[in-house]
Protein backbone atom coordinates (compact mmCIF):
# COMPACT_ATOMS: atom_id res chain seq x y z
CA UNK A 1 0.00 0.00 0.00
CA UNK A 2 1.65 3.47 -0.98
CA UNK A 3 1.71 6.35 1.75
CA UNK A 4 -0.57 9.41 0.29
CA UNK A 5 1.19 11.95 2.81
CA UNK A 6 4.82 12.87 3.24
CA UNK A 7 6.85 12.81 6.25
CA UNK A 8 10.05 14.14 7.13
CA UNK A 9 11.52 11.37 6.33
CA UNK A 10 10.98 11.45 3.35
CA UNK A 11 13.47 14.64 2.87
CA UNK A 12 16.92 13.84 3.28
CA UNK A 13 19.09 15.98 5.91
CA UNK A 14 21.79 17.18 2.82
CA UNK A 15 19.11 18.06 0.63
CA UNK A 16 16.88 20.47 3.48
CA UNK A 17 20.84 21.78 5.21
CA UNK A 18 21.21 22.88 1.17
CA UNK A 19 18.10 24.23 0.50
CA UNK A 20 18.58 26.07 3.71
CA UNK A 21 22.16 27.36 2.84
CA UNK A 22 20.73 28.52 -0.56
CA UNK A 23 17.92 30.09 1.04
CA UNK A 24 20.04 31.61 3.45
CA UNK A 25 22.09 33.86 1.06
CA UNK A 26 20.62 37.19 2.78
CA UNK A 27 23.22 39.74 4.44
CA UNK A 28 22.21 38.00 8.03
CA UNK A 29 22.85 34.38 6.50
CA UNK A 30 18.93 33.74 7.86
CA UNK A 31 16.27 31.31 5.51
CA UNK A 32 12.75 32.32 6.49
CA UNK A 33 10.65 28.60 6.09
CA UNK A 34 8.83 29.94 3.13
CA UNK A 35 12.03 29.95 1.72
CA UNK A 36 13.18 27.12 2.16
CA UNK A 37 10.00 25.42 1.62
CA UNK A 38 9.84 26.97 -2.16
CA UNK A 39 13.58 25.20 -2.71
CA UNK A 40 12.64 22.29 -2.14
CA UNK A 41 9.24 22.38 -3.83
CA UNK A 42 11.24 23.22 -6.96
CA UNK A 43 13.24 19.57 -6.72
CA UNK A 44 10.75 17.65 -4.89
CA UNK A 45 7.17 18.78 -5.79
CA UNK A 46 4.79 19.99 -2.98
CA UNK A 47 5.78 19.90 0.84
CA UNK A 48 3.45 20.47 3.35
CA UNK A 49 4.78 23.27 5.92
CA UNK A 50 4.08 20.85 8.98
CA UNK A 51 6.82 18.44 7.05
CA UNK A 52 9.32 21.20 6.76
CA UNK A 53 8.84 22.70 10.48
CA UNK A 54 8.80 19.08 11.30
CA UNK A 55 12.25 18.38 9.90
CA UNK A 56 13.80 21.30 10.81
CA UNK A 57 12.79 20.53 14.02
CA UNK A 58 15.14 17.30 14.13
CA UNK A 59 17.86 18.85 12.16
CA UNK A 60 17.74 21.55 15.38
CA UNK A 61 17.95 18.57 17.82
CA UNK A 62 20.88 16.83 16.12
CA UNK A 63 22.33 20.59 16.34
CA UNK A 64 22.98 20.30 12.41
CA UNK A 65 21.40 23.89 12.11
CA UNK A 66 19.71 26.57 14.22
CA UNK A 67 16.36 28.07 14.63
CA UNK A 68 13.03 28.12 15.39
CA UNK A 69 9.77 25.87 14.79
CA UNK A 70 6.88 27.56 16.70
CA UNK A 71 5.19 28.00 13.51
CA UNK A 72 6.48 32.32 13.07
CA UNK A 73 8.48 32.77 10.69
CA UNK A 74 10.73 29.91 11.31
CA UNK A 75 13.77 31.39 10.41
CA UNK A 76 17.12 28.96 10.07
CA UNK A 77 20.40 29.12 10.04
CA UNK A 78 23.62 26.65 9.50
CA UNK A 79 26.63 26.99 12.16
CA UNK A 80 29.77 28.41 10.90
CA UNK A 81 32.47 25.79 10.20
CA UNK A 82 34.25 26.94 12.48
CA UNK A 83 31.79 26.46 15.57
CA UNK A 84 32.92 24.50 18.58
CA UNK A 85 31.98 20.61 18.92
CA UNK A 86 28.95 20.85 21.52
CA UNK A 87 27.75 24.34 20.66
CA UNK A 88 24.96 25.87 19.33
CA UNK A 89 25.56 28.76 16.93
CA UNK A 90 24.15 30.95 19.45
CA UNK A 91 27.08 30.45 22.12
CA UNK A 92 29.53 30.47 18.97
CA UNK A 93 28.23 34.08 18.19
CA UNK A 94 28.72 34.99 21.96
CA UNK A 95 32.07 33.41 21.91
CA UNK A 96 32.87 35.46 18.47
CA UNK A 97 31.99 38.39 20.23
CA UNK A 98 33.81 38.35 23.43
CA UNK A 99 36.77 37.09 21.07
CA UNK A 100 36.21 40.58 19.04
CA UNK A 101 36.21 42.95 22.24
CA UNK A 102 38.93 41.31 23.96
CA UNK A 103 40.91 42.50 20.75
Amino acid sequence: MKRSTMQCKDIPDDLFLEAVRDSGRTPSGWATRWDVQAALESLMGPVPGRVILAKARKLIKAEKMDGCTCGCRGDFQLPEPRSIPGHGIWVQRLLDQAGAQQA
